[in-house]
C-alpha cells in the first residue's frame, strides 16, 4: 500500500509543508484513481474467463454430442453397405 506520510515526510524535507502536503494527496488520489482502475480491470478478466470457461464448457458438450451422432451415422452407413452388399450377392 502507498505510504502517503512517509512521501509527505520526504518532501517536506526539500518543499514547504504546504507544498509537500498538496503533492503527498495529490500522489495518494492518483495512486487509489489507477488502483481502482485496477481492480477494475481484473474484475473484468475474471468475469471473462468465468465466460470463456463456460462457453468452452457448452462447446465440449455440443462436441460430445456431434461425436456421438458421428458414430451412430458411420454404425447406419455400414449396415446400408452390408445390406447393398447383400442385395447385390443375391442379384447376381
Amino acid at each position: 500500500m502507498l505510504d502517503t506520510l512517509k512521501i509527505y515526510e520526504n518532501l517536506k524535507e526539500h518543499l514547504s509543508e504546504g507544498a509537500a502536503r498538496a503533492i503527498a494527496q495529490t500522489i495518494e488520489e492518483i495512486y487509489e484513481s489507477e488502483f481502482t482502475r485496477l481492480r477494475a480491470a481484473v474484475e473484468d478478466l475474471v468475469r471473462a474467463h468465468r465466460e470463456l470457461a463456460e462457453a468452452q464448457r457448452r462447446s465440449e458438450e455440443r462436441l460430445s454430442g456431434v461425436e456421438e451422432r458421428l458414430t451412430r451415422l458411420e454404425e447406419t452407413v455400414e449396415r446400408l453397405a452390408e445390406a447393398q452388399a447383400r442385395s447385390e450377392e443375391r442379384l447376381t
